[in-house]
């Protein structure tokens, strides 16, 4: 199954944004110090253009905005949708169910579920009936069943795809 634009008319939902768009380290003392990956910037600049943008992460609601803040990307992101606030937890359908409660008029078949994890962002997605892009940063070699539709090594293959 390729994931073509026009099979996207909802919003892009990202997995956890430490994870997918950056990548973080922290410290004893709870600073955070922000890495970010390759192609990040560019490629959230570039989703925002086209979609609304989501970041979906099971980390702690205050966590995930600072990180979201220190790492300067929490502009690009519409929602932040989060376990603690929501109630659930990915990969439960009722996570993704509740984020796209906030967007009246998007079906799940409108979404993509861009993550890293293949259990809690591609299979979650896919359960809750989203299209899903494996982010593979780790190069780990694919399962023979693996669910995701679309599979990219760098975040920047994301702007051939959307």
């Amino acid at each position: 199954l390729t994931v073509a634009p026009e099979d996207v008319s909802g919003f892009v939902i990202t997995g956890a944004p430490e994870e997918t768009y950056v990548k973080y380290d922290a410290s004893a003392a709870g600073d955070v110090p922000v890495i970010t990956v390759d192609g990040a910037d560019e490629v959230c600049r570039y989703l925002k253009e086209k979609y609304i943008l989501c970041a979906a992460s099971n980390a702690f609601h205050d966590q995930q905005l600072n990180r979201l803040s220190m790492s300067g990307f929490l502009p690009y992101f519409d929602h932040v949708f989060v376990s603690e606030s929501l109630g659930y937890r990915k990969p439960e359908k009722a996570f993704f169910d509740a984020c796209r409660a906030f967007l009246p008029g998007v079906a799940a078949d409108e979404c993509v579920m861009i993550g890293d994890s293949l259990t809690a962002d591609i299979a979650g997605g896919k359960n809750a009936g989203m299209k899903t892009i494996w982010y593979n940063h780790a190069h780990r070699p694919v399962p023979e069943h693996c669910e995701a539709d679309q599979i990219v090594d760098s975040l920047l293959e994301l702007k051939t795809l959307l």
